[in-house]
């Protein structure tokens, strides 16, 4: 009788065993797989860095060339803004004797384009 139990013992120490086993195990995997995830994120984060210090390079670059830009814009505004402020003659008067000069060769250029 005494040996009947002993199995039920054996029987029972091994599958307290076998679980004990099966955790130790399940846990060294999950500690494997969480390894593996932190060091995923690790390298999305860097990846993310990488990227973020590229699109400021970037936008410091797109500034620069605004500003660059802007300045050659500004330049050729005051030179046009100069053109325009060049005098304008209006108040010129001609005497009779220049103005018969003028009509004439007004005439002579005309009658020359029309041959």
């Amino acid at each position: 009788m005494f040996s009947q139990y002993k199995w039920y013992i054996y029987v029972a120490l091994f599958v307290a065993y076998s679980l004990g086993v099966w955790h130790v195990s399940s846990k060294y995997q999950e500690a494997d797989h969480l390894k593996d995830q932190v060091a995923y994120q690790e390298q999305y984060i860097k990846d993310k860095q990488t990227l973020q210090d590229k699109a400021d390079k970037a936008g410091a670059d797109l500034a620069t060339l605004q500003q660059t830009r802007a300045a050659g814009h500004t330049l050729v505004q005051k030179e046009t803004i100069h053109e325009i402020e060049k005098p304008v003659y209006r108040d010129c008067t001609t005497p009779a004797d220049g103005m018969r000069i003028l009509n004439e060769a007004i005439n002579n250029a005309n009658k020359a384009s029309s041959k």
